[in-house]
């Protein structure tokens, strides 16, 4: 890939600030064996694919008493899949400890090499997020945000097994698509600083692409949970100099092809609730000044975590790691 770009700034006046530019690639592609290729007839008879991008944007930036303004224009044009002109609005507001925050953006995707040489004409995917934030800041250590949103993703481009034709291939599904909300809370004290997190989405009549759907359960999207819970956190134990950092993460059933139904396929099954532990104890100026030890324990349940793939071909899910011990021993200058 050879790419560039160049952008400029302005300071249109104190409160307003512009900046325009662009950029482009060209990929090159050379495939130096054809034999059972998917796509490599395209290949066969030029030797090689070019693929050129294009593309040209503007951004403003308003600091407006009522609100500030984040707005943007780009167009994009790639010689494979067409051009495309997608926009991008956020409002911002502060009063006194609330914060307020709107956002639409809508993003272009052009297939790569791998999708446009399936064999499939592909067309390339657009994206469009709307999200809206609240943050409250409950006093000078702690804060708690709010978010809701809502994604869609019309032609998706999609990998799957071509069961027909004993092929890797893509292709462009309808829509895809999730919407929810997440919440925050934090604080920064100076004996602790934790970061608290709930997620949750649901891809009721927002997914199309039926490679993702649990059958029976149109709300899940296929090896993802609907509900996470995730804890970060750094307690100071000033008196003996030494921190605890424990990590939590709990994530709902997921469903995906988690054994053989013993005819030669595999069998849609659910995956009960997973909670993955963590935690790391580092002792400072042990011995002598500068010198730090520290002991960390990776999943201590040993939970036998797996990576669900979301793919309807019956794949296998992938092995995560087992419990793992870290030792580390540091010196700072």
């Amino acid at each position: 890939r050879y790419s560039g770009g160049l952008t400029t700034y302005a300071d249109l006046s104190k409160r307003a600030q512009l900046s325009v530019g662009f950029e482009g690639f060209t990929d090159r592609a050379e495939l130096r064996d054809t034999a059972g290729e998917v796509g490599a007839e395209h290949f066969v008879e030029a030797g090689e694919e070019r693929y050129h991008n294009a593309a040209a944007f503007a951004e403003l930036l308003l600091d407006h008493p009522l609100a500030n303004l984040t707005a943007g224009l780009r167009h994009e044009v790639n010689s494979q899949a067409g051009s495309s002109l997608v926009p991008r609005i956020g409002l911002t507001r502060s009063i006194e400890r609330l914060h307020l925050k709107a956002f639409y953006n809508r993003a272009f995707r052009a297939p790569g090499v791998e999708n446009i040489l399936s064999g499939v004409e592909i067309e390339p995917e657009r994206t469009s997020v709307f999200e809206l934030a609240v943050t409250y800041e409950l006093g000078r250590e702690m804060m708690f945000t709010a978010t809701g949103f809502d994604i869609s993703i019309d032609n998706p481009i999609i990998y799957f097994y071509d069961e027909l034709n004993d092929a890797d291939t893509y292709r462009n599904f309808a829509r895809t698509g999730s919407r929810g909300f997440e919440l925050d809370w934090r604080i920064q004290a100076p004996w602790l600083r934790a970061d608290l997190g709930y997620s949750f989405y649901s891809a009721r009549g927002a997914n199309r692409a039926e490679i993702y759907t649990v059958a029976g359960h149109p709300e899940l999207l296929l090896g993802f949970p609907a509900h996470k819970l995730a804890l970060r956190a750094q307690l100071r134990l000033e008196g003996v100099n030494m921190t605890l950092d424990p990590s939590a993460v709990w994530l709902s059933e997921r469903y995906g092809f988690l054994h053989g139904d013993g005819q030669g396929g595999a069998a849609l099954e659910a995956q009960p609730s997973l909670l993955l532990l963590d935690l790391f104890v580092n002792r400072r100026d042990l011995f002598a000044p500068g010198l730090d030890l520290g002991l960390g324990v990776h999943d201590l349940l040993d939970s036998g975590h797996t990576f669900i793939q979301p793919y309807d071909s019956g794949h296998a899910p992938i092995p995560g790691p087992s419990r793992e011990l870290s030792l580390r021993l540091a010196y700072r200058l």
